[in-house]
């Protein structure tokens, strides 16, 4: 059996940036039901960011399993992302 992935993924509002971050992300956990992606809009709801210590949206990070990882950026470069993450 597969460790269960617990991702956040930090996006400021509407923007473009944010759209980008986020259909990068469900494309790189398409498919994958062993992956939990919880979206935190920081302009909705700042406290999990000053709670996770994030300074700058877009930031994914993995909480499970353990080592916690975080990345920043649109994610564009899936293949990077997946082997930083560990996926």
């Amino acid at each position: 059996m597969m460790d269960k992935f617990i991702l956040k993924l930090f996006i400021s509002g509407d923007t473009n940036r944010s759209k980008r971050a986020l259909q990068n992300v469900r494309k790189i956990i398409e498919g994958k039901e062993y992956i939990q992606l919880d979206v935190i809009d920081v302009l909705e709801d700042s406290e999990p960011a000053e709670t996770y210590k994030v300074l700058a949206t877009p930031t994914l990070i993995k909480f499970e399993p353990p080592p916690a990882r975080r990345v920043v950026g649109d994610f564009r470069d899936t293949d990077k992302i997946i082997n930083f993450l560990q996926l």
